[in-house]
């Protein structure tokens, strides 16, 4: 039997050693088995070695010259007889035996499936994302960066949310956005969107599995952008977390007088305001003893209005101008003032900001209205966007929210819910909105004008009125139908010279008189008169019933419908009697006018100005000119009368000085009502310039 092995070690003769053993084992294994061996074979057992070395290759051939029978065996029945101890060895041999094993071990010992090499187990890779959960359904845009603010003080919010993998099923997503968004449970199932560049949502399509790890990873190209989740059936409720703070104060370097320091920036103009307006006084006054003043009867009439102001400023509350008699309208005024100190002057929360385009004034209402975070106890931002969808550039401080109130109640006196005359509406019955509510909107819409605003609705009849207001309401006449065919029936069952001719009235009339429960059958002719009233009623007052309850449930926001009930004649100038114009006294005290040092070049450019001003107001008056005093007011402070409880502050009249840059027109800011006039030589140049600023600016140009 010739073996041929080929070792790669460095200590050959130990390895050849070892083989001879290995051998000499074979032989005397075979032996024992019962196969022939000759006598001469213990004499030429000894192998023959023939060694080849090449490098670290050494070749040794061991030949046996005893006569063996044929032995067929594997190599791995070779390598088993090797690895077989059978006589003791010493250290030094059992190290070569551990060599051997090593460097014939069988090839798959290490495979675990039967061949190859062993399989690693893969690895489960985590998957995270940012998902920013809105509070809304049927959201169509990105939230701004206040009510993202706003959203991750209630706990939901942008997110980032981390998968133990990277794949899973919809139950699996559902879980994980669960826990990190809690609220979302009570939402009745969620859907997901995705952003464009123009902030405008786009739902991802939900599968028939629902939404899967896979389906977001690879089939919706989201990228790093987050998803957003939207409620499918149910707003969520939010409750930012209560945070007891306390107020910083500062002292004012002016009046020495301890002011919260978020309110310290007011508090510097109006402070400054007073202090210019005594020393401007002061310094008349001089000028007026000196005898050094041009115009002595104007200074004098200013010196007087600017000291009767700092009074004010100081001493008295804002002047109320819409009075008649002294005691009426302090319980006027004190009922106003203690519906409005219900209304936080802390800044406007996100969810009370309205986009008010201006052809949709009562739409962009009803969207506002509809948010159940809407408080009308906050204060209200209102954001005019022209026809490019972009801002008009007013910040609101005042003068959009009064200009927006006074679009509105014309928006809603001439809207399908009331009909009438235009001091005198009545409600109208419209089947669909009496079923979605809406009225319940309209009179919360009134409310908010009226306390926000300082808008007086006084557009309702006297009918309507007396019926909000729960007092006992005189029988209807015609002249209150409001619908010419029902009217021209009812006329003539009236006008009827005899039974025969009422009862020919009466059954053309049955139609309509059926559905208003009215009887359609005359027995006397006397009965006519009484079926006229009960018609006319019916169409009214008890076809609108529901109208006005839901009516009424809207104007309770802020109190408005208790306080009428309870002062029903103090209230009623501001819903009846039609919108009180105002007049050119009022305006023409309305302003404080701010002059430069008297003497002064800048002065006698103001002072023609001013004289300018009060000739042309004269013109508008009349009716001679393209414009109303009622524009002028608008352009001013955003509102076209003068509220009941007066402005914030004293509107300003101040001149427009060429700085290097020419300012012909009219500018102004409605939040602090500051109209500044431009300075002409001319009073031709002065009233165009004027006319045309005012007539051309219906949309925010300055602010």
């Amino acid at each position: 039997m010739i073996f041929k092995l080929i070792v790669r070690s460095d200590d050959v003769r130990m390895l050849l050693e070892q083989m001879r053993r290995s051998t000499a084992l074979i032989a005397q294994r075979l032996e024992n088995a019962g196969s022939p061996v000759s006598d001469g074979a213990s004499n030429s057992s000894s192998p023959s070695v023939s060694a080849e070395s090449s490098g670290s290759v050494v070749a040794a051939r061991y030949t046996m010259s005893a006569p063996v029978p044929q032995l067929h065996c594997t190599p791995m029945m070779a390598s088993q007889l090797l690895h077989t101890p059978s006589i003791p060895s010493s250290s030094r041999d059992d190290n070569v035996q551990r060599d051997l094993a090593r460097l014939f071990r069988p090839y798959n010992t290490l495979s675990c499936s039967g061949r190859g090499p062993a399989q690693r187990r893969k690895k489960e890779v985590p998957w995270s994302h940012f998902f920013f959960c809105l509070p809304e359904p049927e959201t169509v845009s990105v939230p701004t960066k206040e009510e993202a603010l706003y959203y991750e003080e209630c706990g939901i919010g942008k997110k980032l949310v981390t998968f133990a993998r990277n794949t899973g099923d919809h139950s699996f997503l559902s879980e994980h956005l669960y826990s990190a968004f809690p609220l979302l449970t009570e939402a009745g199932g969620f859907s997901l969107a995705k952003s464009d560049r123009r902030k405008q949502l786009s739902l991802l399509p939900i599968p028939a599995s629902g939404y899967s790890l896979e389906y977001l990873r690879c089939r919706v190209e989201i990228k790093r952008a987050p998803l957003y989740i939207i409620p499918l059936q149910r707003a969520l409720t939010l409750q930012p977390p209560h945070i007891e703070t306390t107020a910083v104060m500062e002292r004012c370097l002016s009046c020495q007088v301890n002011v919260p320091l978020c309110g310290l920036a007011q508090h510097i103009k109006t402070c400054a305001q007073t202090q210019e307006r005594a020393e401007e006084a002061q310094l008349l006054s001089d000028e007026r003893t000196d005898n050094e003043d041009e115009d002595a009867d104007l200074a004098a009439a200013i010196f007087e209005s600017l000291q009767a102001d700092v009074v004010v400023q100081i001493e008295e509350p804002p002047i109320v101008l819409d009075i008649e008699q002294g005691e009426q309208e302090k319980d006027l005024a004190s009922i106003l003032k203690d519906l409005q100190s219900q209304v936080d002057e802390g800044p406007a929360p996100p969810h009370n900001c309205i986009h008010v385009t201006r052809d949709s004034v009562l739409d962009s209402a009803f969207r506002a209205l509809r948010r159940q975070r809407f408080n009308p106890r906050h204060r209200i931002d209102i954001v005019f966007i022209d026809g490019a969808g972009q801002s008009e550039g007013a910040v609101d401080d005042g003068g959009p929210t009064r200009e927006f109130f006074r679009l509105l109640v014309v928006a809603i006196k001439d809207s399908i819910f009331f009909s009438g005359s235009e001091d005198g509406k009545n409600l109208t019955l419209v089947s669909r909105a009496l079923a979605s509510g809406e009225y319940k909107l309209v009179g919360k819409m009134i409310a908010l004008a009226l306390i926000h605003g300082g808008t007086k609705p006084s557009f309702f009849s006297e009918r309507l009125y007396t019926e909000i207001s729960g007092q006992d309401t005189s029988d209807v006449t015609l002249e209150e139908v409001d619908d010419w065919d029902v009217k021209g029936k009812l006329q003539r069952i009236m006008d009827a010279t005899s039974l025969e001719e009422a009862q020919d009235a009466v059954a053309e009339a049955c139609g309509f008189l059926s559905l208003l429960g009215c009887a359609s059958f005359l027995s006397t002719f006397e009965q006519r008169l009484t079926l006229v009233k009960e018609a006319a009623r019916a169409f009214v007052v008890g076809r609108t019933q529901g109208a006005r309850t839901q009516l009424v449930e809207g104007l309770e926001t802020l109190g408005v419908a208790e306080a009428v009930r309870s002062n029903p004649g103090t209230l009623k100038a501001l819903f009846v009697g039609g919108q009180k114009q105002v007049q050119l006294e009022e305006l023409l005290e309305l302003f404080n006018v701010s002059f430069s040092a008297p003497g002064s070049n800048r002065r006698q450019l103001e002072n023609t100005a001013f004289i300018f001003w009060k000739d042309w107001l004269l013109e508008v008056d009349e009716g001679s000119r393209p414009v109303t005093l009622g524009q002028i007011l608008v352009f001013a402070s955003g509102t076209d009368t003068i509220p009941p409880l007066g402005f914030p502050t004293r509107p300003k009249l101040v001149f427009l000085h060429w700085e290097g840059v020419p300012r012909i027109f009219p500018e102004a800011n409605t939040c602090d009502v500051t109209l500044r006039l431009p300075l002409h030589s001319s009073y031709s140049a002065f009233v165009e310039h004027m006319e045309s600023g005012i007539i051309q600016s219906p949309t925010f140009g300055f602010a």
